[in-house]
């Protein structure tokens, strides 16, 4: 079924993360980042230093924050007194489809979540 192919992809994802971590092969992943980051920061420089000459369809992410805030009643609170882990997980996604959903103007589409510490 689908939800089997997904589950083996994830399953494989992670086994790939796990041997590169063992590797120390992170150098290959961190010069891409790198060079995406130097691409969005040349893209952002004429929003931030020449406004009137940027693009009129470019936002600065920080300008695309959303808050929200709640009060957690006892039953999304586990035996310590401490909020679930997947309720927050729960929020977090919500405000991040409401947050995409305003800024990118369509539906947007989980392709995936990275690890969560808590």
């Amino acid at each position: 079924s689908e939800e089997r192919a997904l589950f083996e992809l994830g399953a494989m994802k992670a086994k790939k993360r796990k041997e590169a971590r063992k590797k120390g092969s992170t150098v290959d992943g961190k010069a891409k980042i790198d060079r995406r980051a130097e691409q969005l920061m040349s893209d952002a420089f004429p929003l931030l230093h020449m406004p009137s000459l940027a693009d009129p369809e470019a936002i600065l992410m920080s300008s695309t924050t959303m808050q929200n805030s709640l009060i957690a009643q006892p039953q999304v609170r586990n035996l310590s007194n401490r909020i679930f882990g997947g309720f927050l997980m729960r929020r977090a996604f919500e405000l991040a489809f409401a947050n995409a959903y305003s800024f990118g103007g369509e539906w947007p589409q989980m392709l995936e979540v990275d690890n969560i510490t808590f």
